[in-house]
């Protein structure tokens, strides 16, 4: 019964930071909007394309499509050599028709660089070499090599979908880390730290109550971006609900332990808001939120193995697209973290209880 009152009194809190809360909700949504619309139809490079030899060049490259259905390249014929200077973008100029046969394959395509942005360049590569092995495996004579394919995933997902549930796990961190520092800074800006202090029991139950109040505040934001997200997109996580329930709990739980730990050294509600955007960010973008990170050195392969951010993203996508991921491997890892982060809140809070005197809060 005290539990359901402190729990009440924490939830009504709500009211007094009400414009973060809001915020909290909205910046995941206007992340989706942003990113995942642009990426709504996949993505497709605009080329030049320059065929000397007036072959179906052009016809290869606009049947060069994702499993999904979308254009690799949305090719642009220049007419001569002379034009490529005044092309928008890369050109790809066939000079020698490709030629294949049982003993060798021909064939000459030089690719004109218009903007050396490496990411770009590397973009522009990976596709006009997947547009080559395609052509090559489409006329080649056919010999006793057989390739068989496992997919990560049981269908192709779009870019804008994949982002999107990124995108929630973003949220996830967000929400988590805010709430739970908000129920700390309340507590100094409301300048109740020194009653909790004298309290002489239910100091943990107190603390139980702000971090369930934390995970129940998450929880609704979690389930606004999951509708927001099936309205939009037509996607749900349907793969093992009850597992995709239990990590939401877990992840709501974690961060709120966390934003706990960082609200109490944290006496400003705006400066709570922005330290849990910015730590949210941190461990989306090291955890893979942009996508993998095992080409990124071993600093960051390392970050990567210790941010929970990395386990939980591989959970919800298994989630929400039926990965072929070891996804029990993944839960042990995230509920080790949750334990940890217990253990080092709870160190901390019994040496904050012990230690410190009521002349200290005098001079706040």
């Amino acid at each position: 019964m005290r539990f359901l009152i402190m729990l009440k009194k924490e939830l009504k809190n709500t009211k007094q930071d009400l414009p973060f809360n809001v915020v909290t909700i909205i910046s995941p949504l206007l992340f989706l909007f942003a990113f995942s619309t642009m990426l709504s139809a996949g993505i497709t490079l605009p080329v030049g394309v320059y065929d000397a030899g007036n072959t179906n060049f052009v016809e290869m490259i606009k049947e060069y499509k994702t499993p999904s259905g979308e254009n690799y390249l949305n090719p642009e014929e220049v007419s001569s050599l002379e034009d490529i200077k005044h092309s928008r973008g890369d050109v790809f100029a066939l000079q020698n028709d490709i030629e294949i046969s049982e003993d060798e394959i021909r064939g000459t395509i030089f690719h004109y660089v218009n903007d050396v942005n490496a990411n770009m360049l590397k973009n522009y590569n990976n596709r006009l070499d997947g547009l080559i092995v395609e052509i090559i495996n489409e006329n080649r004579v056919k010999g006793n090599v057989f390739v068989e394919e496992f997919t990560r995933y049981k269908k192709d997902i779009k870019w804008s979908i994949g982002f999107g549930v990124s995108i929630f796990v973003l949220g996830i961190s967000l929400s988590g880390l805010l709430y739970g520092m908000l129920t700390m800074t309340n507590e100094w800006e409301n300048k109740m730290n020194l009653i909790n202090r004298l309290s002489p029991n239910y100091k943990f139950m107190s603390l139980f109550s702000k971090w369930f109040s934390a995970i129940t505040k998450g929880f609704i934001s979690g389930t606004i971006f999951i509708v927001v997200l099936s309205v939009f997109f037509k996607v749900l996580p349907k793969n093992n609900v009850f597992l995709f329930i239990l990590v939401l709990f877990l992840s709501y739980g974690l961060f709120a332990f966390m934003g706990m730990f960082v609200g109490y050294f944290v006496k400003n509600t705006l400066t709570s808001f922005l330290s849990s955007m910015i730590i949210s960010l941190i461990m989306w973008i090291t955890g893979g939120g942009f996508g993998p990170l095992s080409y990124s050195g071993t600093l960051i392969s390392w970050i990567a193995k210790i941010n929970p951010a990395t386990y939980i993203l591989e959970l919800v996508r298994y989630s929400y697209f039926d990965g072929n991921i070891k996804y029990f491997e993944n839960v042990l890892a995230l509920l080790f973290s949750n334990l940890a982060f217990v253990f080092t809140f709870a160190i901390g809070f019994i040496i904050w209880n012990n230690r410190r005197r009521l002349r200290d809060y005098l001079y706040l």
